[in-house]
This record gives C-alpha cells, structure tokens and sequence, in this order.
C-alpha cells in the first residue's frame, strides 16, 4: 500500500478543493465539514469530520 499526498488549491475566495479521490477515500461529501487542529506553531496535527446529521453544528 502507498501512501497518497494531495494537495488542494487554494482559491482567491479562500475554498480549498480536495481532490475527489481524497473525498471518497476519507468518506466526505457535500456539505460535511473538515475541522484542521491546528498547534500554536501553526502545524496541522489533526482534521477532524463534521459529518451532515451527525454532529451537532
């Protein structure tokens, strides 16, 4: 198994498409909400899935 690296583009609005084979892999679809934790030295440590109609908002 190999590990995948994607990269989103950022747009000028600030949205940052994920590749859809990244989508379907990690399960998102339109609408759910992906939560970066991010560390005090800016360093993403985690993202969390905000999942439509299983978290509250």
């Amino acid at each position: 198994m190999h590990t995948k690296i994607y990269t989103p583009k950022v747009s000028a609005k600030g949205l940052m498409t994920l590749p859809k084979e990244a989508r379907v892999a990690l399960g998102i679809k339109e609408g759910d909400r992906v939560l970066p934790k991010v560390q005090p030295d800016g360093k993403v440590t985690d993202l969390l899935f905000e999942f439509v109609g299983v978290l509250s908002h």
